[in-house]
């Protein structure tokens, strides 16, 4: 059993970046799924600051060897929400 501790509010580009970000393949569904899990428990905790200055600004990433990449989610952290921005794909060599 699963507590969500913060609400997911989806940016309006949330959903654009996504469509770009796909590679078309099924683990990228559940990377989202995963990351969006992990950042309404915890987005402190599974996430680092973007830049040093400021905290509620922050990166998710997740490493996906089986697919070749690596997952990037920008968020906002504004208690008790979290600000879904963007999402990036990075290949790996």
């Amino acid at each position: 059993m699963r507590a969500d501790l913060y609400r997911l509010i989806e940016e309006p580009g949330w959903q654009r970046s996504l469509r770009e970000a796909d590679p078309g393949d099924d683990r990228f569904e559940a990377n989202i799924d995963a990351a969006r899990q992990a950042l309404a428990y915890g987005p402190y905790k599974y996430s680092r600051p973007l830049v040093e200055d400021h905290d509620a600004v922050r990166i998710f990433t997740t490493r996906d060897d089986a697919a070749g990449y690596r997952v990037f989610v920008g968020i906002k952290v504004e208690p008790p929400n979290v600000r879904l921005g963007w999402v990036e794909l990075e290949w790996l060599e």
